[in-house]
């Protein structure tokens, strides 16, 4: 009776230990495979005119504010009247001598978590007219079409709607979660959505729906499924823009490097860029894997190396 009791306490401590393994191996697969859950909050949204059934965009006009309890600072987004994470409006007739550059993605590049001003996409219109303003250019524009929460059928979609009409002459393209269809995922996700939930992510405690949705999506598609998805949707941009575009993308598996290299070399004034950024690389990123202030501005000068040693832009030493 005595080993009973003893063996018993030994068997949830080993329960326990094995469930904390676990948790940390897949926090760890999460940094490598640059794996992020987005927190969408439905009030700051709204839901846009589109042939997709669950589009969704940022309220045009608006000011939102973030606190969680692990940021020293409330990020504040201010969205303007085109519904994008901007500072200021722009015009939809570019002016004599603009070079305007277009970015696309997810949270990465709206910025989720630090301030409008603090984003890459902000620190580089800051940086190009700043220190590349030169005999062949007036001024460099660069409007960020980045939406938390968006997968790569979304980002086309966002690219039709609001990008467009731009007449961008350059567009970059970044990419950070191949795995997400969220015409599948989000009736899961969505069933997530309750009061406990939200409480935990102000903690930084991830609502774990998103990763139950992506494993029965992937269930269904398998990888090859996938890939061949995202390859389709990649190639449906052609149909709005044939400019240049670069593809950009951090440390991934090879089979989704794979994927954006093979498309660079099939499209016309097509680049891939690697930035020199690793996933959880200490001081860059957040404990919910965007990047921080710093990682930013990190990710603005890659850019501006990248632009400026490919002659990219006008005003390319």
């Amino acid at each position: 009776m005595k080993s009973k009791i003893f063996i018993i306490p030994i068997i949830c401590i080993q329960v326990v230990i094995v469930a904390a393994l676990f948790l940390q191996i897949q926090r760890k697969r999460s940094n490598i495979l640059g794996v992020s859950v987005n927190t969408i909050d439905s009030k700051a949204v709204q839901k846009t005119p589109s042939g997709l059934k669950y589009f969704y965009e940022p309220k045009a006009n608006t000011t939102e504010e973030t606190q969680r309890d692990w940021l020293p600072y409330i990020a504040k987004y201010t969205i303007n009247s085109d519904t994008l994470n901007e500072r200021f409006d722009y015009s939809v007739q570019k002016k004599p001598g603009v070079f305007r550059i277009i970015t696309l993605d997810s949270s990465f590049t709206f910025g989720e978590n630090v301030s409008t001003k603090d984003n890459w996409t902000e620190k580089l219109e800051d940086e190009l007219n700043n220190h590349h303003i030169c005999d062949k250019t007036k001024g460099y524009e660069v409007i960020n079409l980045g939406v938390y929460g968006y997968d790569t059928q979304y980002e086309v979609e966002r690219y039709k709607l609001r990008g467009k009409k731009y007449n961008p002459d350059l567009v970059i393209w970044m990419f950070t979660d191949y795995e997400r269809i969220l015409e599948k995922m989000t009736p899961l996700v969505r069933q997530g959505d309750t009061p406990e939930n939200r409480e935990l992510e102000k903690k930084g405690i991830f609502d774990r729906n998103w990763q139950i949705a992506r494993e029965d999506m992937m269930k269904k598609t398998g990888t090859k499924g996938l890939i061949d998805y995202q390859s389709e949707q990649i190639k449906s941009l052609d149909a709005y823009y044939q400019g240049r575009l670069i593809f950009v993308t951090l440390p991934n598996r090879p089979e989704y490097i794979g994927l954006l290299k093979q498309r660079t070399n099939e499209r016309s004034n097509s680049y891939f860029f690697q930035p020199a950024i690793e996933w959880g690389q200490p001081g860059l990123f957040l404990p919910d894997h965007h990047f921080n202030i710093t990682g930013n501005q990190k990710m603005m000068e890659e850019v501006v190396g990248y632009l400026v040693k490919g002659k990219l832009i006008p005003c390319s030493p």
